[in-house]
């Protein structure tokens, strides 16, 4: 399942988090070998991503008799495990995206969330979301599911574009989704002040991050915000002195007309 959401809407509260108990919970498990825990996953470009989904899913196993009941032990900051009504343990846990998948390797998987998968990035800032993707596939039992949802980025790139060039709107392995921020939240905004502002001051970003509709494919020269997080050190002095033999450049395009402005 393939989703482009808007942000805000929920798509980690109101989509991932419940599929991910769900999967726990009712895909059969028959060949798992004695002690062996199944898998439902929450992978997210950083640790911390993950756990905000993992608060939803422990949240919701809290408020439930039933899923209280069933509770392995005491949650953890980053799992939690459930003996089934089959008898079988399904361990809930979460995962930062990683170079190649590894850290999802070696598991039997009931159902994978990638939460945010289109801003998964390697150490030199390349989308590494298909690596994690291709990972998990060998993993699934019978009736498990992938579930991709996010803001999207750049059209074409990365494997929730993939899905929606290849499936969106027919007969086929995946389903497509786009939810807009008020298809998930319809009481976001309810004057709608605050999205006419957004609108006027930056109609790019809003068309991506509230109807959830990606940048254009000849925008892959963007940055995108996890490199701009990794590139930034809080810690270093704002007056630097120069260093001898080094050619210093800067670049700006100012945007004028529709496209956001970018200093480089």
């Amino acid at each position: 399942v393939a989703v482009r959401a808007g942000r805000g809407g929920g798509k980690s509260s109101q989509l991932l988090a419940p599929k991910v108990l769900h999967a726990a919970w009712t895909v059969p498990v028959p060949d798992l070998a004695r002690g062996e825990d199944a898998f439902s996953l929450i992978v997210a470009p950083t640790l911390e991503g993950a756990g905000q989904t993992f608060a939803f899913v422990r949240g919701i196993a809290e408020a439930s008799p039933t899923l209280r009941a069933a509770l392995v032990g005491e949650p953890l900051a980053e799992s939690l495990r459930l003996r089934r009504p089959d008898g079988r343990v399904c361990c809930i846990r979460t995962f930062a995206a990683s170079r190649g998948g590894t850290n999802l390797r070696s598991r039997t998987l009931v159902g994978v969330a990638f939460d945010e998968a289109a801003f998964f990035r390697d150490q030199s800032s390349v989308v590494n979301d298909k690596e994690l993707f291709r990972a998990v596939l060998p993993r699934l039992v019978p009736g498990a599911q992938v579930w991709l949802a996010t803001t999207p980025w750049i059209a074409g790139v990365g494997v929730v574009e993939e899905e929606f060039a290849r499936d969106f709107g027919k007969h086929a392995s995946t389903l497509c989704v786009t939810a807009p921020t008020r298809a998930l939240r319809p009481s976001w905004d309810p004057d709608g002040s605050l999205e006419r502002a957004m609108r006027a001051d930056d109609p790019d970003m809003t068309e991506r991050e509230i109807d959830a509709v990606p940048l254009p494919a000849g925008s892959s020269q963007f940055f995108a915000p996890a490199a701009i997080d990794a590139a930034i050190d809080r810690e270093r002095p704002f007056d630097l002195p120069p260093t001898e033999g080094v050619v210093y450049g800067a670049g700006g395009d100012a945007g004028f007309r529709r496209n956001s402005s970018t200093l480089a």
